[in-house]
Parts: C-alpha cells; sequence; structure tokens
C-alpha cells in the first residue's frame, strides 16, 4: 500500500488499491529542463520535513495544508491531522511565516485542500465524512471525504454546510470553484467514472449545486485524477497517473477547451514541472505568471514542499494576445471624436497600478490634532502627458492587450470631462475587444497654475489657492499638488482674482485672469510666488510625528489584512522607499471588545502582518519596528462596559506609525478625508 499518496490524497480507506510507485528510470532528474524562462523555487519559510501540499490563493498569501501541528495523531498514518495554514508573500511571491489559518475550520479530522470564492467570503473545503462532531464510515467501514462549504463570519468560519453531491458511499474532495463562482470543480471515485478517481464539475443552481458532469476521456482515464485548479483562461490543471504520456508517478497537466466550452486532450506539462517523483496541485494567478505546486523531488525538505514558479512571459495557453479598439464618441451628438488622448495603464481589480501613475501618496492633518493621517489619493488627470494613442477620424484608436489582464483607460480632450473606466480581458479569448467611451462635455474652463518659491524657483507643495469670482465675490479655495500645481475649473462669464498662501511664507500678489470664455477648449495658466518669511517655510516633518492609518481593514477578531483593504499599507511602503532614511514604529491598537490578553496577542499579530506586508513591498526589516497596544490606548469612551456603534469602535482599531528617524524633507498634503468603509461587526 503506497501511504505516500493515501496522504497526499486525503484518502484514507483501509483497503485502498495499490498504486504503482514510479520508476526513478522513466524520468530521470538530470533530464529535468529547467527552461530559461521558468523560475522554480523552494518556499523555504513554510516548508519542513512534514507534509506540506495543495496551495491556493487568499487575500495577500497563500493557504494550503500541513501536518506539522503538535495535534491529535492518526492512527493509520502515524501522523498528525492534516490543518490549514496561512502565509503572507513577499513581493516576488515568496510565502513567509506561516500562521493557522482557522480554529473553526482545522479540526481533529484532516481538512483540506482549498477553495475560495473571487472576495474571500466563501470557502469549499475538503474533510473527513462527518455527521455530529464525529467520522461516519461507509458499509465497508471507510471513511472517505467530502466537500463542504462555509461562510466568513463575525469571529472565523461559519455556516459549515454538507454539499448535495456527497455520500457516504464514496469520496469527494479537492474542490476548485471557478473565478465566476458558477462552476465547482472536483475529484471523487463515485460509481459511474472511468474508474479510480475522475475529476467532475457541478454548476449552481440558486443557492444549491446541481448534478455532477464527468470532464470525459480527454481529462479523465481509469486510473486517478486528482488537484483540480480551473483558472481563469477556462485552462484546467490536474494531477494524473494514468494518461499514455505519463513520465512516471504523478505528474502535472493542463488541458484547455474548444469553442463550445468542451475540454481538449490532456498535455503534460512536461519536465520543467514534472520531475522524478509526485508532482501535483498547481494553481496559477491571473495572468499565468506566476503559481506554486506540490513535489517530493529530490533537493527539498524531506517530503512534500510547496515550490513557487514565475513564467515571465506567462504559461502556455493561459496568455493569449489580443486586440483592443477604444472607440471615443461626443456624449450629445453621438458623433465619433478626433484626436483623443489615450492612456493604458496595467491595473488591478481595485484600480490601483504598480507605477504610481494614478495615484499620490498624500500626508493630511486630522482635526484638532497634530497627528498625520496617510492615504492613496487619485491623481487629476486633466491633461494626459504622452498619451499613447490619439484616435484617428473614426474615434478610434488601437491597442495590443494579453487575456486575463485588467487595465485602466484614461481618456481626455480639451472641452470635455476626461473619463476613466476599467478594461478588463480575462476570459476572454477572441478579438477584437472594443471598449465604447462617450465623453460630457466640460462646462467650466480648467485654471492651472504653479506655485514656488520667488528666488529659488522651488515648488510650492500644500499651498492653500483661494480663487475670487470677481462678479459674485464667491471664493473657491484648493491646494497644490506634490509638484505645486494646482487645478481648479471655473465659470464663464467673469474674471477671477487669484492668490496664494501657506504657513512660514508671505501671502502671494494678487493675480487676475481675463473674462473667462465660453470656449472651455481654453485653458488659463496663472503661476504665483511665495516668499519665505525670515528663511521659514520649510516642509519636514520632525522626528516622533504620527502617522495614524485608519483605513487598513481586518476582520473583526482577525489579523489577515484583506486584499484590497491595504491602500493605507501602500502608501507607507510607496513613502518609505521615496524617503530612504525614514525609520518607523508601528503600532497596532484593538477596541476594548475581548479581554486585555486577548486584545494584546491580537494587536501584536496585527502589526506583525502589516510588518510583513511592507516587507513585502520592498521596505527593509529592519526599518520598521511592530509593536502590539491591544486595547491600552483607546481614542473614545469606548472602554470597557461602554455600549458603542460599530463606528466608534473601529476608530479605536488602527495601525500608527511613529516616524523615529528622518533625514529627508518630506511633503504634508491636504485633501478632504471622508468616511470610506466601515468594518461592521456582523449580527
Amino acid at each position: 500500500m503506497n501511504n505516500k499518496y493515501i496522504l497526499i490524497c486525503l484518502i484514507y480507506f483501509l483497503n485502498f488499491s495499490l498504486f504503482a510507485q514510479q520508476n526513478a528510470n522513466t524520468k530521470s532528474l538530470d533530464k529535468l529542463a529547467y527552461n530559461s524562462s521558468v523560475v522554480i523555487k523552494n518556499c523555504n519559510a513554510i516548508n519542513s520535513d512534514k507534509l506540506e501540499f495543495s496551495p491556493m490563493f487568499y487575500q495577500t498569501g497563500i493557504v494550503y495544508v500541513s501536518t506539522r501541528a503538535n495535534g491529535e495523531i492518526d492512527p493509520k498514518t502515524g501522523l498528525p491531522f492534516f490543518e490549514l495554514f496561512y502565509a503572507d508573500t513577499d513581493r516576488n511571491g515568496i510565502p513567509l511565516k506561516p500562521e493557522p489559518f482557522s480554529l473553526e475550520i482545522n479540526s481533529n479530522v484532516h481538512e483540506g485542500p482549498v477553495s475560495f470564492s473571487r472576495n474571500g467570503d466563501q470557502i469549499f473545503f475538503s474533510r473527513n465524512n462527518l455527521k455530529n462532531g464525529v467520522t461516519k464510515a461507509d458499509q465497508l467501514h471507510r471513511i472517505g471525504m467530502k466537500v463542504y462549504s462555509a461562510s466568513r463570519g463575525q469571529y472565523d468560519w461559519e455556516n459549515i454546510v454538507d454539499l448535495p453531491f456527497n455520500s457516504d458511499q464514496y469520496t469527494v474532495f479537492h474542490p476548485s470553484l471557478s473565478p465566476d463562482g458558477f462552476k465547482l470543480y472536483f475529484s471523487s471515485n463515485m460509481p459511474g467514472g472511468y474508474g479510480g478517481y475522475d475529476i467532475y464539475v457541478c454548476e449552481k443552481l440558486g443557492d444549491t449545486w446541481g448534478k455532477p458532469v464527468n470532464l470525459g476521456p480527454n481529462v479523465n482515464t481509469d486510473k486517478k485524477e486528482a488537484f483540480p485548479f480551473i483558472h481563469e483562461s477556462g485552462t484546467l490543471f490536474f494531477t494524473s497517473d494514468g494518461h499514455k504520456d505519463n513520465l512516471g508517478g504523478l505528474d502535472l497537466y493542463s488541458s484547455t477547451t474548444d469553442s463550445d466550452g468542451n475540454f481538449m486532450p490532456a498535455e503534460n506539462m512536461g519536465e520543467q514541472f514534472n520531475s522524478n517523483k509526485d508532482d501535483l496541485g498547481l494553481i496559477l494567478n491571473t495572468d499565468g505568471t506566476r503559481g506554486y505546486f506540490t513535489s517530493d523531488r529530490t533537493g527539498g525538505f524531506g517530503k512534500d514542499d510547496i515550490y513557487f514558479f514565475e513564467v515571465k512571459e506567462g504559461l502556455n495557453g493561459t496568455s493569449v494576445p489580443l486586440d483592443g479598439i477604444v472607440k471615443v464618441y461626443d456624449e450629445v451628438t453621438k458623433k465619433p471624436l478626433e484626436g483623443v488622448s489615450i492612456k493604458l495603464l496595467e491595473g488591478s481589480p481595485d484600480g490601483l497600478t504598480s507605477n504610481g501613475e494614478l495615484y499620490d501618496v498624500m500626508l493630511m492633518p486630522t482635526d484638532g490634532s497634530k497627528d498625520l493621517s496617510l492615504k492613496l489619493v487619485k491623481k487629476s488627470n486633466s491633461a494626459l502627458n504622452n498619451p499613447d494613442k490619439k484616435t484617428d477620424q473614426e474615434g478610434g484608436a488601437t491597442f495590443g492587450l494579453k487575456s486575463n489582464k485588467q487595465y485602466v483607460l484614461l481618456v481626455a480632450q480639451k472641452g470635455y470631462e476626461n473619463e476613466e473606466l476599467v478594461l478588463s480581458t480575462i476570459g476572454k479569448k477572441e478579438s477584437p475587444i472594443i471598449t465604447e467611451v462617450y465623453l460630457k462635455r466640460k462646462t467650466c474652463a480648467d485654471v492651472t497654475g504653479i506655485i514656488k518659491m520667488a528666488k529659488s524657483g522651488i515648488v510650492v507643495s500644500n499651498a492653500l489657492v483661494k480663487i475670487t469670482n470677481n462678479c459674485t465675490k464667491e471664493v473657491i479655495t484648493t491646494r497644490t499638488n506634490a509638484d505645486g500645481v494646482y487645478n481648479t475649473c471655473l465659470k464663464d462669464g467673469c474674471d477671477y482674482t487669484i492668490s496664494a498662501e501657506k504657513e512660514g511664507f508671505e501671502p502671494s500678489k494678487n493675480a487676475k485672469t481675463p473674462k473667462v470664455v465660453k470656449d472651455f477648449t481654453q485653458i488659463y495658466n496663472v503661476n504665483l510666488d511665495l516668499n519665505p518669511i525670515n528663511g521659514r517655510g520649510g516642509n519636514a516633518i520632525p522626528t516622533g510625528t504620527v502617522i495614524v492609518l485608519e483605513n487598513i481593514y481586518y476582520d473583526f477578531g482577525k489579523w489577515n489584512i484583506r486584499a484590497g483593504a491595504a491602500r493605507e499599507l501602500d502608501a507607507l511602503s510607496a513613502l518609505m522607499k521615496k524617503y530612504p532614511s525614514m525609520e518607523i514604529e508601528l503600532s497596532s491598537h484593538t477596541d476594548s471588545r475581548g479581554s486585555d490578553e486577548f486584545n494584546k496577542e491580537l494587536s501584536v499579530k496585527r502589526a506583525d502582518a502589516a510588518h510583513r506586508y511592507l516587507v513585502a513591498r520592498g521596505v527593509d526589516s529592519k526599518r520598521i519596528k511592530p509593536l502590539g497596544m491591544g486595547e491600552a490606548l483607546i481614542r473614545n469612551k469606548c472602554k470597557d462596559g461602554v455600549e458603542c456603534s460599530e463606528e466608534e469602535h473601529q476608530y479605536n482599531r488602527r495601525t500608527e506609525i511613529k516616524i523615529i528617524r528622518i533625514d529627508e524633507p518630506v511633503s504634508i498634503k491636504y485633501e478632504d478625508k471622508g468616511p470610506e468603509v466601515i468594518d461592521r461587526k456582523k449580527d
């Protein structure tokens, strides 16, 4: 009996069939061809001499299965029961220090592998067949596996549901949810298959799941197919020992779909991924460039390890070139607009781009306090410098795109309001992808200018700019950005007086615009000078300054940072890269609910999580000192025994940054700051 295979497949049948051990002569390690375009690395921080396998993407890291816990021993294997762990990843995709994933999901039986909905609110996982908390055997006294689902709750995963296609008489395991959430793939030895274990799919029908459908002979054989992973491109990755081109042992395979959605004959992924040992459980990121798989190949820690891989040009079959056509029209006349500036930026699902072209790092004074708050603020795109394309006479522009990417389109034309929109190629395979944009005509004129020091010419950020309508005496205010530039939009029919001021400077002289005309294609430029008072006017942040990060959202009672909810940490990493001398204390604070001991431990874990997040994005760990403060520094009335709203409690759940060293001058920007997301406690 091959106990190794039984462990990996999470099948604990007493009479499990023999699995032919791979022959090392059929797949020599010396022949393992690491193509120069493929990089494969052992994930050292999470691997051990125990079993680590079946990674799955979650939040900013991965969830995987391991036997490293010192828990109850499975008498059939002599090893601890499998449990789930979470590990954040660094900027290169390498997992960092692991933490137990869930107290509710981890139990005294085997759990894993897992799959998640795109928003991370629902989990699907394999577990030993349980009834009322006790393992349940079939008629032959075998304990199989089932697939369960659960939803993310207030404290942990809750509402654990036994899915309708499970049975006490056969095994169902290894779930993989499609990106759109409407199909669930899994492996099973249910009757009616081709033999061994086959891969099935079922579709979501309202709040339940339909009848499982076997994927057919192009995927399944009379042996074992398991560990399915369905990619955004529609490509299926899985593990098998039954296909004719098998190189020995467990190999990784892929299968694409035809125009009717049927899976094509499976292809062995070759010696780049398949060693002379078992290789299984591959997952791949959206654009097909990075992923993970499991292997017990020579050079690991002794048993199954998790490996990271990177394919810079994208894995075959997951990313294909596509043609994109952007057509721009006047919103009212529907006529095409010629000469429109278009910039195409590769982004992420929340619109952020890695090159910082869309967002500024903003440090803002908080009301009634010397503390500062920090966040990313979208840059003004009143004009597009160096556009990628301009539209032709028919209002069109053509771009080269890649499948399974998320792009941001910036569209600008004089006399029209600018437009920003997301262009997604996720799941699309056919060209051209046509995007229509309708621009609104402007109802005001652009006024812009630069505020700088009179003698040195150094730009002045955060200067307050006052613009007075000389007809109505109405005063409009705005502020300059990091480059000393201000922008505003003014109604026609009057002239305006513009002045600037800032603490530490003498007020500027007044400047007057000509009468603003109704030709809103015209841009009015008004520059002003400021003179420092007695040599003052510097804008350095002194050591000891506190920056409050109030919009880092954790689940209540949790410490894993939510994906897409850490923009302030993204902003902080950008700030620390911009000012390399900056060293900080990073302190995490909880609300008063829960015991002092629990809150202290929770805040330490949250500070460590934020620390890891920054390090993963390229900040030197030595520049950050994480501290867990618990509920020691409550900022309002909401102490123990005081009834408060969720908004009041959230005010105390924050991360603070205290600057303990900085040599460079740092700009402070002013922006209106309103509430963003409330992390509400679920009833």
